[in-house]
C-alpha cells in the first residue's frame, strides 16, 4: 500500500507532534552523526553540540528507541571517538540502537559502539533488523552469509505476522539520484523485502534532504545527516499505531515540518505508512539475534562499550 501525506498538517510548533490515543509507541531515526565532518577541527564542538541536541530532542519527544544508521565518526581519532561517546552518554531513557557505517571500521565499532554488526530485536510486535551494508569502496554491499542470515530472520518474523523494519547505512534502493546503493546483494535484499512484506528500510549515507522511495510495498527512507548535510539538518520521528506508522521530520534547530514537498522524492511533514500486519501486541523488547556468532543482549544506553 502507498504512503499518504496526512490531510491535516501537524501544528507549527517546536513541541513534538501530538499523538492520537491509540499510539503504541514512538521511535526516532538518526542519520549519520559523523563527528568531525561538520566541524573538522578537534574537539569537533559544533558536531557534538548538534548530536547532543538531537538526542535531547528525541528524548523530550518520548522516543523509546533511537535507531542510528551509522557513521558515528568521520575519521577514527581520539577526539572524534570522545565526541561520539560524550554524546551517547547523555541518553537517559531511550534505547540506543546503532548499525555501522562506512566510516566505522569493524574493529573500532566493536570496541566503542556495539559488538554485533548485524542483529535483530522485537519490540511491541515489530521485528527490527539492523545490518551492515557498506563496503570499503564507499558503495553498499552485503555478503552471502548476511543474506542467509537475513532470510532466516525474515522467515521468523513473517511466521509471527510481525511488522518488519530494517535499518542500515547504505540503502538497497537503486538506481537512485545519489548514485550509491547496495550493489552486491541488492537483488536478493529487494526480493526478500517483497516476499516477506518488509514495511520500511531506513538508511542514511547520502547527507542530503530526507528522501523517500517506494518499491513493491516497502518504504525506502534515507535520513539526512545530524551534523552535516546538503539541506536541512534533522532527524525523524515515527509514531506506531495498530494499523499505521506516521513519520514526521524534525529540523534540528527549527519547528517540526508542517507539510509539503520541495521536489521529487523529498518529503517533509507527516507521512502515513499503512501497516502490512495490523496489530495490538504489547510484546516488550526481549529478543536479540546476531549474525556474527556474538551473543546478543538487550540494547540500552548502558550497553555502550568504552575502551573494551
Amino acid at each position: 500500500m502507498s504512503a499518504t501525506r496526512n490531510p491535516q498538517a501537524s501544528k507549527n510548533s517546536l513541541r513534538s507532534p501530538k499523538a492520537e490515543r491509540d499510539r503504541q509507541f514512538r521511535f526516532a531515526l538518526f542519520g549519520d552523526p559523523q563527528i568531525g565532518f561538520g566541524s573538522p577541527a578537534p574537539p569537533h564542538a559544533l558536531d557534538v553540540t548538534r548530536f547532543k541536541a538531537a538526542i535531547q530532542q528525541a528524548e523530550s519527544a518520548d522516543c523509546e528507541l533511537i535507531l542510528c544508521v551509522g557513521d558515528m565518526v568521520h575519521d577514527v581519532t581520539e577526539a572524534a571517538t570522545t565526541g561520539y561517546l560524550d554524546g551517547v552518554r547523555t541518553i537517559k531513557k531511550a534505547k540506543w540502537l546503532p548499525v555501522p557505517g562506512n566510516h566505522d571500521p569493524d574493529d573500532w565499532y566493536k570496541k566503542h559502539v556495539r559488538k554485533e554488526l548485524d542483529y535483530t530485536f522485537e519490540y511491541k510486535g515489530i521485528t527490527f533488523i539492523g545490518m551492515k551494508t557498506w563496503t570499503p569502496d564507499h558503495q553498499g554491499g552485503v555478503t552471502k552469509t548476511q543474506i542467509d542470515w537475513l532470510k532466516k530472520e525474515l522467515q521468523t518474523a513473517a511466521a509471527k505476522k510481525h511488522e518488519i523494519i530494517l535499518w542500515c547505512h547504505v540503502t538497497p534502493f537503486g538506481p537512485n539520484p545519489r548514485g550509491e546503493w547496495v550493489r552486491d546483494g541488492q537483488k536478493e535484499m529487494l526480493a526478500m523485502c517483497k516476499k516477506y512484506r518488509v514495511l520500511a528500510v531506513l538508511a542514511g549515507h547520502f547527507h542530503r534532504e530526507l528522501w523517500r522511495f517506494e518499491k513493491d510495498g516497502t518504504q525506502h527512507i534515507v535520513a539526512p545527516g545530524i551534523t552535516r548535510t546538503r539541506g536541512q539538518l534533522g532527524w525523524i520521528v515515527y509514531d506506531v499505531y495498530p494499523d499505521r506508522i506516521v513519520q514526521h521530520f524534525k529540523p534540528l534547530w527549527n519547528r517540526f515540518e508542517a507539510d509539503g514537498t520541495s521536489k521529487a522524492n523529498i518529503v517533509h511533514g507527516p507521512l502515513t505508512f499503512p501497516r502490512h500486519f495490523p496489530s495490538r501486541s504489547k510484546t516488550n523488547l526481549h529478543r536479540n539475534r546476531s549474525s556474527n556468532r556474538i551473543e546478543g543482549h538487550q540494547s540500552t544506553h548502558n550497553d555502550i562499550m568504552i575502551g573494551m
